[in-house]
């Protein structure tokens, strides 16, 4: 695995992200993936589950979300990347923005990058220690 795939990677997401059904983003990843939804309580570790995540987010008119930073790195056939990402979108008439960290846990099988643990978490707006 390369830089380069998990960078196509992350921008099929950033696309499909803003797309009318969640199939695509979904397609991104693999069969045994865990994800950490920003909007979930729950940790998601189907592919039915994650679906389903994803299906409810659709539902919000003019999603967008945007990479701020993100870090890449590399470990043969698997690469973790990190960073911060602004998502945009209606509820109700009202524009809603949410900055989140992220990491992403990419593994290459069959010749493609597929996600294979997501955790997205919203920043907190005050620390505790240490900020």
């Amino acid at each position: 695995m390369n830089s380069q795939e998990v960078i196509e990677n992350m921008e099929s997401w950033l696309s499909s992200f803003s797309e009318d059904t969640p199939d695509n983003i979904c397609a991104l990843y693999d069969e045994k993936a865990f994800l950490w939804g920003t909007l979930s309580q729950l940790k998601l570790d189907n592919t039915t589950l994650i679906k389903g995540y994803f299906k409810n987010i659709f539902k919000y008119r003019n999603r967008y979300v945007e990479f701020n930073n993100s870090t890449i790195r590399l470990f043969g056939d698997i690469a973790v990347c990190n960073g911060q990402y602004t998502f945009r979108w209606f509820n109700d008439d009202v524009k809603v923005t949410t900055v989140a960290r992220f990491s992403f846990v990419y593994r290459k099988k069959h010749g493609r990058c597929f996600i294979i643990d997501h955790h997205s978490s919203i920043i907190p707006t005050s620390c505790i220690t240490n900020c």
